[in-house]
């Protein structure tokens, strides 16, 4: 079992993978995730190969960052097909810390479920009123958004009336004078986006990173 960690207990800290959003990123050319912290600085590149017969998965790349421990080289992933799957091709992972049956695995210091790894959610571990702060300043900062160029008015229009509505909900709960804000240790966050090695040479700021790749 893996052993707890020394920084945040919750699972939106560290770099995940969702084996079936690795798969489908793979199909469509994409099978790079860069993990950012959600202040904007770069953790590093993971590289998802699976086998031609979708037995197994090669994780290749570097990751490092606050609050992350360091992990770098190339590893090889087990993977299950999932039960009643809709497609013959879905696929689970073998946990590599305890061997059950996940979709989602984190890496601290080494990839395994969020079990072995003893994390938490992070709404299982911060304040309600805390949590109803960050939603609400969330849809205040969505109802000052321009509307998306591929949305159309109409769903713009409702959409920015239910930002409205939740606004007007939380607002009663928060009748504190001062703002409530997380603790440095729960404040973390981990987001991936996948993309093709090319769209990796495209940005300046990953540039270093597909040297290996």
């Amino acid at each position: 079992m893996g052993q707890k960690p020394r920084g945040p207990r919750h699972r939106e800290a560290y770099p995940k993978l969702d084996i079936l959003q690795a798969s489908t990123s793979f199909r469509s050319g994409r099978n790079l995730c860069v993990y950012r912290h959600e202040r904007g600085g770069v953790l590093g590149v993971l590289q998802f190969t699976p086998s031609s017969d979708w037995q197994t998965a090669i994780l290749f790349g570097q990751l490092q960052g606050p609050q992350v421990p360091y992990w770098s080289g190339e590893f090889l992933l087990r993977l299950l097909q999932t039960k009643n799957c809709v497609t013959a091709t879905r696929r689970a992972a073998a946990c590599p810390g305890c061997g059950r049956r996940v979709q989602m695995l984190y890496c601290v210091g080494g990839w395994s479920c969020a079990k072995c790894h003893r994390l938490h959610y992070r709404r299982q571990l911060v304040d309600r009123l805390t949590l109803a702060a960050e939603d609400l300043q969330e849809f205040e900062e969505q109802l000052t958004a321009p509307r998306p160029k591929w949305m159309h008015q109409r769903t713009f229009a409702k959409k920015r009336a239910a930002d409205q509505a939740s606004v007007d909900r939380l607002k009663p709960l928060l009748k504190d004078p001062w703002r409530r804000v997380a603790s440095a240790a729960h404040q973390a966050r981990v987001e991936g986006t996948w993309m093709s090695l090319r769209e990796l040479h495209q940005d300046p700021q990953l540039r270093p990173f597909s040297i290996d790749l």
